[in-house]
């Protein structure tokens, strides 16, 4: 999701290949935390410590 995002913003506002690149990880960090995926992380690792 976050590829696709990221390409949809930088061809619409035609950046040029360093700015591009340069972007790619904030992006990829914002989609990460905007999906929950940290609170679920937590979860699961909460979860398998329980386990021990």
């Amino acid at each position: 999701m976050s590829d696709l995002l990221h390409d949809h913003v930088s061809y619409s506002m035609n950046f040029d290949p360093v700015t591009n690149v340069w972007t790619i990880v904030p992006a990829a960090a914002v989609t990460y935390y905007g999906t929950g995926a940290p609170a679920a992380d937590q979860i699961r690792n909460a979860a398998e410590e329980k386990k021990s």
